[in-house]
């Protein structure tokens, strides 16, 4: 019985399924048979059989034959094991002969997909602090912000989300920030800490006024609304990024 499993074992390594090396196994033992034979052979029902006979002669492991009108199943010649390792060699070597051709196409494939822009959307307050926290964990330098700042405070009545999580965390990476905002005492404030902070303050004329958030960093922006139900975008594209540093840059060109 262990000699019996450890040829089932064996033969799974030829890419045999257990069933599989059990219907082989009986019909190499009964010799040409019939289904119903090799079924009660191997204990295995003759529906499962009839499928794993047709299995096996598709690997080249069983023919049949017809004595008068009776179908008989039998298993070719074990040494048929080395043409099927043959086969597998030559279909090995065809695949690594094709790498160096293979691999060049997938890359420039790959290429073309990364530069396609990847959009992730958010929603709710959750939204608002995931598209924060994500500022932080992408950006490695500096961080362009835009923002009213005042609504940005307080998302969720939560007022010390900035003074009690982001600036430290943002300090503590090392990360500098550009804030574009509109002047009030709690932007003054900042301007007063900047040094301290990583931080670098100009205001925008307080004549426009607007209820979103930017954050614009590496090969990423993202842009949230500051009400309810905030809802917010995080853009991955180094082109439109490019562009909308441009767009940055201009108005801190003219900010105070």
């Amino acid at each position: 019985m262990e000699d019996l499993q450890n040829v089932v074992s064996m033969l799974q390594h030829f890419g045999l399924s257990a069933k599989e090396a059990s219907a082989y196994l009986a019909c190499l033992e009964l010799g040409p048979t019939s289904i119903q034979e090799i079924s009660k052979h191997s204990a295995m029902n003759r529906s499962t059989v009839h499928f794993l006979a047709e299995s096996l002669k598709i690997k080249g492991l069983f023919s049949e034959t017809c004595k008068g009108k009776k179908r008989l199943l039998f298993a070719v010649k074990p040494e048929n094991f080395t043409k099927l390792v043959n086969k597998e060699r030559q279909h090995l070597n065809l695949m690594e002969s094709d790498l160096g051709s293979l691999i060049p196409l997938l890359n420039k494939i790959s290429t073309t997909e990364a530069n396609k822009p990847k959009v992730r959307f958010y929603e709710g307050e959750k939204g608002f602090y995931d598209i924060c926290s994500r500022s932080l964990d992408h950006s490695k330098k500096e961080i362009c912000f835009l923002s009213s700042l005042g609504d940005f405070r307080n998302v969720g009545n939560d007022i010390a989300y900035d003074e009690d999580y982001y600036i430290p965390k943002r300090v503590k990476k090392g990360i500098r920030i550009k804030m574009l905002v509109f002047e009030n005492k709690i932007s003054q404030n900042y301007r007063i800490r900047q040094s301290k902070e990583l931080r670098e303050v100009r205001f925008l004329p307080n004549d426009f006024k607007f209820k979103s958030t930017f954050f614009i960093y590496e090969d990423e922006y993202s842009m949230i609304s500051s009400k309810p139900p905030f809802l917010g975008v995080v853009i991955q594209s180094k082109q439109l990024t490019h562009t909308m540093k441009q767009i940055f840059e201009m108005l801190w060109a003219v900010g105070r």
